[in-house]
């Protein structure tokens, strides 16, 4: 298991010190857990992405770089685990068996929005598969 250590964050003073502290722990196994697992079927894959919301929030890579996904829904449509089946009025993504549409994303560095917002500024097409 990954991580940052303690001691790794501590301030570095004199023994005895009053010096505060904010102990932040980050697990990579937790973060790395997140990654959506596009193999498993629409229910497994929309209950994983329930699961990890709010945090750290459930992630994927693809052509616009890594993204986070929230608030999905069972959504008809078949196709190989991660191909975009719809982006023009909503984010429909292809699972093992079965397909889940995802109404609100997360993009690196940005802010919690409606899947359909994002899609207007990113070159995301039908076709493109997530990672």
């Amino acid at each position: 298991m990954m991580g940052i250590s303690a001691t790794a964050l501590a301030p570095k003073g004199p023994v005895g010190s009053t010096v505060g502290t904010r102990m932040v722990t980050i697990s990579g196994t937790s973060v790395a857990a997140a990654m959506v697992p596009w193999t498993k079927s629409a229910v497994e894959v929309a209950l994983h992405l329930r699961a990890y919301d709010p945090w750290p929030g459930a992630w994927s890579g693809g052509p616009a770089g890594e993204v986070k996904l929230f608030t999905p829904r069972i959504a008809e449509g078949r196709g190989q685990p991660g191909e975009v089946l719809d982006a023009t009025g909503a984010l429909v993504i292809a699972c093992g068996d079965g397909a889940v549409q995802v109404a609100e994303v997360k993009a690196s560095g940005g802010r919690r929005m409606a899947a359909v917002e994002w899609l207007r500024g990113r070159p995301i097409a039908v076709g493109d598969r997530l990672a």
